[in-house]
């Protein structure tokens, strides 16, 4: 299963999280080394990003486990954006 994340001013619509090439990762110019990648909803463009781990309690919905987050898009020649994010999470009770 692919990571999934929910970036909240996107609306509720989890987004999945692709692998990224490392030699993409590996170029010279991003304002952060990114992890994924994950295509925007609105624009249809994939993005370079990195995602954080940031709540420390997992929240219920819908049966599924979230986790608070933070979704870096990673900038080429340009800073970073952070985004506050959900993570799906495998935890169950």
């Amino acid at each position: 299963m692919r990571p999934v994340v929910r970036v909240e001013t996107w609306g509720p619509v989890g987004v999945g999280l692709e692998p990224i090439d490392p030699l993409d990762a590996a170029a010279d110019g991003w304002s952060a080394t990114p992890e994924f990648t994950l295509e925007t909803p609105n624009m249809r463009a994939r993005r370079a990003v990195r995602v954080a781990a940031t709540g420390r309690h997992v929240q219920r919905w819908g049966g599924d486990g979230w986790l608070r987050g933070r979704l870096e898009i990673c900038g080429d020649g340009e800073p970073s954006r952070f985004l506050p994010c959900w993570i799906l999470c495998g935890w169950t009770s």
